[in-house]
């Protein structure tokens, strides 16, 4: 009653009360309790109600139509006890489910709860299971009906097990596509392309069922023949399954590095549906799911790169990472397989494109260059995606392969070489061993091509963290402050991608040397600051305006730079002075 008063204090209050109770007053043996008296019910044995089921009857009562005005606030109140009740929300609170998904029918004209009734949904589904949730409510096929499950499905599950996707969801699949030439024979155009539209949702559930799945060890042999099949055999769907296989292995190998339960805890934004899943989560456990992984390393690798050879720019972008995460657990005589197999034939298209550039023939050549240059550019990128699983003699080969690269006349494969370099520069290590040999490419390769610039950009902010984080590379000093001008005169560039990118790379070399001090001091901070400063004293208006517009973004960026930047505001006074257009225009 309380509840549905028409004053907000109060309803504010009967809220906080309901989750006080169902926080501090139900534990696990108050609910074993209800459910052996439920599952006893069910046997024929007559006794009163438990303490927990007299608790879910209120609960399922906050659904009422009288409480319409307050379901907002019902369905928080309910999302807590599904949460905590975990699997037993589903022997607890299964009329609660079904009134839930019944007012999903109700219009928006006479509903304006929908985004809470979806989380509430989605808090049913993460604790009590997707499995659980599909039978209660009797789903065992996707209709217009019941499709607004689907969306809830794919923002919610956690903790699941691979065999529902396998078993439940690949069931759903089937039948749909089963329905798909039917419809098409009887002209039913709309509906069949509804049902290939249910298919693909239905497979965006992948990446959801393998977040902290239950059963990877027993169940990946078989997920991962329907996988290879479907890389092979449907494009569409690649794009899925390499994000599912990224995420199952980054799950695991996070696991594997989370020390003691704590650090799960440490997170509060999340519910104790998704602690529990996390929580199953040991080391034991992540290594055995790694090894089940890692068996069919192998032969993800052969099906992705015979894939990455022919694929196109945007599918280039999910099978990289998931070629990466892949190599990163594999065997190093595995991916070294892989990786001089690419190399070699590298090799080849780089010695074939010298040869045709002896000739100036026909454009028959013309045509022939350019397949063997987007050839080289497809292989060298596959060979950086191998790199976390390469031992430092593979890298060295790479690194050698790409040096000439960098300074290519042919911009595809001179973009890639930066790209590369760029992925390889992430390794300090990489870095300590090369740095003379890296400064000395950076400095020779001057002026890169147009679409190399965002790359290179990222290369020379690798390098000046590096340096400026190392105080023993103060000689190396000079040099950076080339690199920065380059950086500070891509913030006029035209194209705005290359102008952003060069913002982003400032601002990043700022929090990096910002995080560099342990001690509270902001040092290197300062030096940084104090050398993209320096830039006032440029030749050209141009030089000047771009420093101007470095200073002004850090200051704007990091607040212990306004008392080193007041400090600059005379001198940039007097050079805002010049009867200049671009440094006129700088002041606004």
């Amino acid at each position: 009653d309380i509840l549905a008063s028409e004053f907000e204090e109060a309803r504010f209050c009967a809220v906080e009360t309901f989750k006080g109770l169902i926080d501090n007053c139900i534990d696990e043996n108050m609910v074993s309790q209800g459910i052996d008296q439920i599952k006893a019910r069910h046997q024929g044995v007559r006794s009163n109600p438990t303490v927990i089921e007299k608790i879910c009857a209120i609960l399922e009562g906050l659904l009422d139509v009288r409480c319409s005005d307050v379901w907002d606030k019902s369905f928080l109140v309910i999302s807590l006890a599904f949460d905590t009740f975990g699997k037993s929300s589903s022997d607890l609170l299964p009329e609660a489910l079904k009134n839930l998904a019944d007012m999903q029918n109700m219009s928006d004209d006479d509903f304006s709860f929908r985004k809470q009734l979806n989380a509430c949904l989605g808090s049913a589904i993460s604790a009590m299971g997707p499995k659980n949730v599909l039978d209660i409510l009797h789903i065992q096929s996707i209709s217009v009906e019941n499709e607004w499950i689907l969306p809830i499905l794919e923002r919610h599950i956690v903790g699941a097990s691979l065999q529902f996707f396998l078993r439940d969801i690949l069931g759903i699949v089937r039948a749909v596509e089963k329905s798909i030439p039917k419809l098409l024979k009887d002209d039913k155009l709309f509906s069949a392309k509804r049902a290939e539209g249910y298919v693909y949702s239905l497979w965006s559930l992948l990446p959801s069922c393998c977040n902290y799945p239950c059963d990877t060890s027993s169940s990946f042999r078989v997920l991962q023949n329907v996988l290879c099949d479907t890389l092979q055999n449907q494009p569409d769907l690649r794009g899925i399954i390499c994000s599912s296989i990224q995420i199952l292995i980054k799950q695991n190998k996070k696991a594997l590095s989370i020390t003691n339960k704590e650090d799960i805890l440490v997170d509060a934004e999340l519910s104790k549906s998704e602690r529990r899943a996390k929580e199953r989560y040991t080391k034991e456990s992540a290594e055995e799911n790694l090894k089940e992984i890692r068996a069919f390393s192998s032969k993800f690798l052969e099906i992705l790169c015979s894939i990455f050879m022919s694929s196109s720019k945007d599918a280039i972008g999910f099978l990289q990472p998931a070629i990466s995460e892949i190599a990163s657990i594999s065997d190093k005589d595995v991916v070294s397989k892989f990786f001089l197999d690419a190399i070699r034939k590298l090799l080849d298209a780089t010695k074939a494109v010298n040869a045709q550039q002896v000739n100036d023939g026909s454009m028959q050549i013309d045509d022939n260059s350019n397949t063997n240059n987007m050839t080289r550019a497809l292989l060298l990128e596959f060979a950086a995606s191998l790199m976390p699983g390469l031992d430092a003699k593979s890298i060295n080969v790479l690194f050698s392969y790409v040096k000439p690269a960098i300074k290519d006349s042919d911009s595809m494969n001179q973009k890639r070489a930066y790209k590369v370099l760029s992925m390889l520069l992430k390794d300090a290590e990489f870095i300590e061993r090369n740095l003379d040999v890296l400064l000395e490419l950076m400095i020779l390769s001057l002026p890169c091509q147009f679409p190399s610039k965002r790359y290179r950009l990222e290369c020379l902010h690798h390098l000046i963290v590096y340096i400026l984080k190392d105080p023993s590379k103060l000689r190396k000093r000079e040099i950076v402050s080339s690199f920065l001008t380059e950086i500070l005169l891509a913030l006029k560039e035209a194209n705005k991608k290359t102008r952003n990118r060069a913002y982003d790379v400032l601002i990043a070399i700022g929090h990096a040397c910002e995080d560099a001090e342990n001690d509270g001091r902001k040092d290197s901070l300062h030096q940084f600051f104090d050398m993209v400063a320096g830039g006032l004293a440029g030749q050209t208006p141009h030089a000047i305006s771009a420093a101007v517009t470095g200073l002004a973004r850090l200051t704007y960026e990091f607040s212990d730079l306004i008392g080193v930047a007041y400090k600059l505001l005379p001198s940039t006074f007097l050079l805002m002075q010049r009867n200049n257009r671009e440094l006129v225009k700088v002041k606004s």
